[in-house]
């Protein structure tokens, strides 16, 4: 930016809008994503409790832009960066995605003869996490009504021990995998 206030400062009055416009033309396209690609995208909030610290990131890109503006290195209506950082809740929500992915994909690709000892007890606990209820116990049906289930889901009376499995022998990264299933999904 200062090299760029040096040469703004250097052109002559008359031609000093059309030259910074030129300039721009020829910089613009390869500033805007090395910004977005180096500074922003290395800068995006892990979790949204961070989000926070982001909008200062926010304020300091719409300060840049408006520079660039006074600059005419950049049109009055351009924007790029700021609607960048305006949608870092969705830039949240597609890192933690990509992390969930990468995750899976290095737990898909553990050996799969290495097994661990699952069944009842665990299937307990996950089921406990996800807050699945019954009617017989602790339950409500509520979000099971609105799917199509053929008959009356109120004659349905579900026990508690539906969905337990017996004890057995599973891959400890399949093992892994469907732990981290639970957790994205209570997350």
């Amino acid at each position: 930016l200062t090299l760029l206030n040096a040469v703004h400062e250097i052109m002559p009055g008359s031609e000093k809008k059309e030259w910074m416009a030129l300039l721009g033309k020829t910089i613009e396209p390869e500033l805007t994503p090395l910004v977005l690609k180096h500074v922003l995208s290395e800068q995006i909030p892990k979790t949204t409790s961070d989000r926070e610290e982001f909008s200062q990131i926010s304020s300091v890109m719409a300060t840049f832009e408006e520079k660039l503006k006074n600059l005419c290195i950049v049109e009055e209506n351009y924007s790029v960066l700021t609607d960048y950082t305006a949608n870092v809740d969705t830039h949240v929500a597609t890192q933690q995605c990509q992390d969930i992915l990468s995750q899976a994909r290095s737990l898909l690709l553990q050996p799969l003869h290495n097994t661990t000892r699952a069944g009842a007890k665990d299937m307990v606990l996950a089921l406990e996490k996800l807050q699945i209820s019954t009617k017989s116990g602790n339950a409500n049906l509520s979000q099971i009504e609105d799917t199509q289930i053929s008959g009356s889901i109120q004659d349905l009376d579900i026990s508690s021990l539906t969905f337990v499995f017996p004890s057995c022998e599973v891959s400890e990264s399949i093992n892994q995998l469907v732990t981290l299933l639970y957790d994205s999904l209570i997350k």
